[in-house]
């Protein structure tokens, strides 16, 4: 996270009483206390990032390579640390099970880019740390008590439910055939989920007040986990009514109400509409068939041949998803929802 000003602090966030937002919205904030979190998601990111390049044909740098080596070993020094996680929540810092998750996805592709770019790298100790992580995040973060088949949860620490549990097979950390995932699926589709098939990210205590809305992004992501689960009608079904709430110029915001219709949040918001591209995408497969039998107790290694079908999305594909449709909402005036400032461009 940056500032124009080079000088200034992030960290040090200052709310001006004296300001409100759109429709009164309020607080309205200087700077953002997340720059100062620990947010470890970030680091399997970065390194995914580097693997889908590398797995684009083109070739690592020993320089790269020594950049992913350190992330790597801050994450040996800190998978088992609490954070903030992908949502940056503002309350105490848990153990976040996609945080965990992504830490596994960076040994897993630091692994696959040593092996591909011919990089020394202590291999022995990844796979074993990387073993560990996802061991751990099995028995720690699936709650075999939620639903018929169980789910994965937000933290260690409770049974609440999160979005990012969609996110897990498509990191490689489990199969889409497997009962968990089916699990969380359908454990989010029962909890977080409204009948028009929009979703919640969460609906745990994350230290903000207010309520907001449902979010687009995750809307997108359970289309696209039902999508690859081979649920393929359900997934077009439900793909075809959240596209319902884009704007006329077909624009998505970050958030809706699902009471009202409106568009919430920062608007347009590029996260909505790049996932509403690559769920196209998805949707655009042939169907195959998910199993429920009993998966083994560790988690799927990924594929370092195998890329992400959501990465294969292009700008054509953003123009058939939302503009070729007439979708029509009740009001489009985009606000930020609960406690969110300035509304702003993204």
């Amino acid at each position: 996270m940056y500032v124009l000003e080079h000088n200034t602090t992030l960290e040090e966030e200052e709310e001006l009483e004296h300001f409100e937002s759109y429709e009164e919205s309020s607080p309205v904030r200087i700077g953002n206390e997340a720059a100062g979190q620990l947010q470890l998601d970030v680091y399997g990111e970065l390194v995914l990032a580097i693997y889908q390049y590398a797995w684009s044909d083109q070739e690592l740098s020993a320089e790269d390579w020594a950049a992913v080596r350190q992330i790597v070993e801050f994450v040996y020094e800190n998978w088992e640390e609490t954070d903030a996680g992908i949502w940056e929540i503002r309350g105490e810092p848990s153990h976040v099970v996609h945080s965990k998750v992504m830490c596994w996805v960076a040994l897993d592709r630091a692994l696959a880019l040593a092996e591909k770019g011919g990089f020394d790298a202590p291999e022995e100790r990844r796979r074993s740390v990387r073993e560990e992580i996802g061991e751990t995040t099995i028995e720690r973060g699936f709650d075999e008590s939620i639903g018929e088949q169980g789910s994965f949860t937000q933290t260690f620490e409770g049974d609440a439910l999160d979005t990012t549990g969609l996110l897990l097979p498509m990191s490689g950390f489990i199969g889409w055939d497997d009962r968990r995932t089916q699990g969380t699926i359908e454990a989010i589709r029962t909890h977080l989920t409204t009948e028009e098939g929009l979703v919640y990210r969460y609906r745990a205590d994350d230290g903000l007040p207010g309520e907001e809305g449902a979010f687009l992004l995750c809307s997108f992501w359970l289309v696209d986990a039902l999508a690859l689960s081979g649920r393929l009608e359900e997934a077009r079904e439900l793909f075809d009514s959240i596209l319902e709430h884009a704007s006329p110029l077909g624009l998505l915001s970050e958030e809706v109400d699902p009471e009202t219709g409106r568009l919430l949040g920062n608007f347009p918001q590029r996260p909505s509409a790049t996932s509403a591209s690559s769920t196209r995408h998805c949707t655009s497969k042939r169907p195959r068939r998910a199993s429920t039998s009993n998966p083994s107790p560790r988690p799927t290694p990924s594929n370092p041949a195998r890329r992400s079908p959501l990465l294969a999305a292009r700008s054509r594909t953003t123009r058939r998803a939302i503009l070729d449709r007439r979708p029509t909402v009740r009001r489009n005036t985009p606000r930020e929802a609960g406690s969110a400032a300035v509304c702003y461009i993204t």
